[in-house]
């Protein structure tokens, strides 16, 4: 896409979702809808990932962080959602833990 003026702040949402391939909002959805409970859903990055490299087997994990799918935040909470990001703080001794979004019903 060639432009002659710089983006608006008011239309990078929808300039954002026609970057975003379809299959990348298919498997947030997929993930809110099936760990949605009283009001809010839990999502793992690692599920969502996984969702994406299913919709999209020709796309890898670095893909997907190198081409920022995951940051869609600012796209749910355009419609309505409330969106929290969690991240485990730095693992000791082996420890690990999974980051997660929560998806909030915008009060």
């Amino acid at each position: 896409m060639i432009t002659t003026e710089p983006i608006r702040p008011e239309n990078i949402m929808s300039l954002k979702l026609n970057y975003l391939p379809p299959e990348v909002i298919e498997a947030f959805n997929e993930n809110i809808i099936r760990n949605y409970v009283d009001g809010s859903a839990q999502v793992f990055v690692d599920d969502v990932i996984e969702s994406i490299i299913k919709l999209l087997p020709e796309t890898s994990e670095i893909d997907i962080f190198r081409k920022k799918y995951l940051d869609v935040e600012g796209l749910f909470e355009s419609v309505g959602w409330k969106v929290s990001f969690y991240k485990p703080p730095v693992a000791w001794a082996g420890e690990t833990g999974r980051s997660y979004f929560i998806f909030e019903k915008h009060m």
